[in-house]
């Protein structure tokens, strides 16, 4: 179910596929068409878009997935964060990056957390293409951390020593 005001009235659409596995840490975000693309974890992760009256979804990986935050460049292509919950000092498990700015979707493991969910950290873009998250480290590398490839590489910061909780991110300017 998510709600939509396309004019003075809200409106509540339940077209979403339904699932019998629960679904996690949904976000939204509005495309260019002022369409809804949604991210949502239901067994694996999905990437939904409204177009024309109709969904259309992608997915992948599987109940180690976690579905995180979702934002869209001026350019239309989509970014998304996840998490894979693993083990900490599992080589797999952490915060990811996925995007398809490049034409082809392109993954990229940016960061480790102790957040057993592994979804409850920030999005955030800027106007020149830069990504940002932010997000818990883990027990060996606690407190606020924040990733981001605004020089075209990922660097990682320790922002804070304490730990933290579900950090969101935001970005002024360009």
């Amino acid at each position: 179910v998510w709600l939509t005001r396309p004019a003075a009235t809200w409106l509540v659409r339940a077209d979403l596929p339904t699932s019998t596995t629960g679904v996690g840490c949904p976000d939204i975000a509005v495309d260019g068409a002022n369409q809804p693309v949604i991210t949502y974890a239901a067994g694996k992760v999905y990437l939904s878009r409204l177009a024309g009256g109709t969904w259309s979804h992608s997915s992948f990986g599987d109940a180690t997935y976690r579905a995180g935050r979702v934002r869209l460049t001026p350019a239309g292509a989509t970014v998304m964060t996840f998490g894979r919950f693993n083990a900490t000092d599992d080589p797999t498990g952490g915060v990811y990056v996925r995007t398809n700015e490049s034409g082809s979707w392109v993954t990229t493991l940016v960061g480790k957390s102790a957040d057993a969910d592994y979804a409850r950290h920030g999005l955030a873009l800027d106007g020149s293409g830069g990504t940002y998250v932010a997000y818990r480290g883990t027990d060996s590398d606690p407190g606020l951390h924040e990733a981001t490839n605004k020089t075209g590489s990922w660097k990682v910061i320790r922002i804070r020593q304490e730990d933290m909780n579900g950090p969101e991110i935001t970005v002024n300017g360009v």
